[in-house]
C-alpha cells in the first residue's frame, strides 16, 4: 500500500478501505516444534479416547506423559485443534414402566378395541391444586 500510493498514511488507506489497521500489520505465528508435537500428542489423546475428554483429563494424559503443560494452555490448544468434548446423553430412565399399578388393576390390558360395543367404559378424574380449576 505505501509504494502504490505514498502520499497517504496506512491508517488513511485503511479507513478508506474499510479495513482495521491492525489486521494490516498483522503477521501469522507458525506454531513452533514443541507445540506442534502437543498439537500431535493431544490430537492422538483425542482419537484415542472417542473425543469424550475434555480439558481436564486431557491435561491430565499430557502430565502423565511426562509433559508439564497448565490446564488453560491445554484449552488453548484443544481450541487451536477444534476438539471438544462430546458428552454422551443421559437415559431418559421410567422407574415403573410396564408394572401394574398397585391400588387399581389394569383391566384393559391394552386392548382398546373392544369386540362389542358397551363393554369397556373409562373416565377421566381432574382435581384442583389450591382451588385452581383446570
Amino acid at each position: 500500500m505505501k509504494k502504490a500510493t505514498p502520499s497517504y498514511t496506512v491508517s488513511e488507506l485503511c479507513r478508506a478501505l474499510e479495513v482495521s489497521t491492525s489486521s494490516y500489520y498483522y503477521a501469522p505465528v507458525a506454531p513452533n516444534k514443541s507445540e506442534q508435537a502437543l498439537l500431535e500428542l493431544i490430537k492422538s489423546i483425542a482419537d484415542d479416547s472417542g473425543y469424550t475428554y475434555g480439558r481436564r483429563r486431557v491435561n491430565v494424559e499430557l502430565n502423565a506423559l511426562n509433559h508439564t503443560i497448565g490446564i488453560y494452555k491445554t484449552a488453548a490448544l484443544m481450541k487451536k485443534l477444534n476438539i471438544k468434548a462430546i458428552r454422551p446423553k443421559k437415559k431418559h430412565y421410567y422407574p415403573n414402566s410396564g408394572d401394574e399399578h398397585k391400588y387399581a388393576q389394569n383391566l384393559l390390558k391394552r386392548e382398546f378395541n373392544p369386540d362389542s360395543h358397551n363393554t369397556h367404559w373409562v373416565g377421566d378424574i381432574t382435581y384442583s391444586v389450591l382451588g385452581v380449576q383446570h
